[in-house]
Order: structure tokens, then sequence, then C-alpha cells
């Protein structure tokens, strides 16, 4: 087992902000290798990424009250092809297909700072993310039909509470209160069981 300890950016009596983006276009990128098995296999063609966000933070109480907060939407399209097979793969007849994803991710913490020796941080974040109809499993391409595309909704949300107080000269006192969820949904985009031999595929 682990512990994972996050420690998000605090307000401080200075507003600050911030702001920056990344895009990664298929044209500017180099062709993905087509490869073929004797099973058939999915091949990636293309793929784009946008990833921005924005950052804030700064006082709602001058030396008391602060807080900071933060939202990155991240935007992928994956090209997929099915096999190059038509008579074993009917799907290859739909040519490229996009498998498209997107996660909005956020944060934010409001921190008390009730005396010198006393402090009270109260945080959220989260990844709430969807997969449009379409592709969501790359195997469902070798499928003879779109029985196996669906959509999906997934993702995360975290609450803490933590104390940090100053009791004496030789004693310290720290106190964490958590919670934390997680969810991950698939609706077939048509209402029918879909069996599968994977150990072929």
């Amino acid at each position: 087992g682990g512990v994972v300890n996050v420690i998000t950016r605090s307000g401080t009596n200075v507003f600050h902000g911030s702001l920056f983006g990344y895009w990664r276009s298929p044209t500017l990128g180099s062709d993905w290798r087509q490869l073929q098995t004797p099973n058939g296999l999915v091949n990636t063609t293309a793929e784009e990424t946008l990833d921005f966000g924005v950052s804030a933070s700064g006082p709602l109480v001058r030396d008391r009250l602060f807080l900071f907060g933060a939202f990155n939407p991240q935007y992928s399209t994956r090209t997929l092809i099915a096999p190059d097979d038509v008579e074993n793969y009917p799907l290859r007849a739909l040519g490229e297909v996009d498998q498209d994803r997107r996660s909005l991710s956020y944060a934010a913490k409001l921190t008390w700072q009730a005396t010198s020796n006393h402090r009270l941080d109260i945080c959220v974040f989260g990844d709430p993310s969807r997969g449009e109809p379409g592709p969501q499993r790359a195997f469902a391409l070798k499928r003879p039909d779109e029985k196996a595309f669906s959509s999906l909704r997934y993702g995360g949300r975290n609450e803490a509470l933590r104390y940090n107080g100053v009791l004496s000269a030789s004693w310290l006192l720290e106190g964490v209160l958590g919670h934390a969820s997680t969810f991950h949904e698939e609706q077939p985009n048509i209402d029918e069981t879909v069996r599968a031999d994977l150990t072929v595929w």
C-alpha cells in the first residue's frame, strides 16, 4: 500500500494568476505506422490534444482568509481504423473513426489563518471526464457492427479539511479529514448483450 499526499497552492496577500495552453496538431506529427497481424489490429492514424488552464489566487480578507483556484480542461481525439480486411471486419468500411474524450480538472483551496499559530485549510479537486459515443474501446472496431460502440463517464472527486496549530513551544497539532470518490460508467450505444472471445483478438 501507499499514501499519496497532495499539497495544493495557497492564496497570499498578493493577487496572482497564470494561464497556459498546449496543442498537439495531427497535421504537424509524422504518420502513424500501420501494422497488421493475423488476428487483425485496430490502428491509430492520427491524434490531437488540446490542454489549457488558468489559475488565480489572492486574499478575501487580508492576512486572514485566502483563496486559490485552478481549472484545466483537456480534450483529446484519437482517430482509429479497423483492420484492413472488410470481409472479416465490416467496420473497415467506416474508414477513420474518432475516439473523443474530455476531462475538466479543477482545484480550489480556502485558507483561514485564524491566528499566527492556527490555520485551517479546506480544499477540493477533481477531474470529471467523458468519452463521446463511439469506439471508446479499440476492439469495438473489430466487431461485425457498431453494437460495441459506447460512451463513458469517469473521474474522481476529493475533499480535505486540514488543521495546523502550534499549541506551545513543544507541542504541534495537525489534523486531516478527507474524502475521495471515483466513478466509471459506460453506456453502450445499443442496449444489447455483446460477447467476444478476447483470447483470439
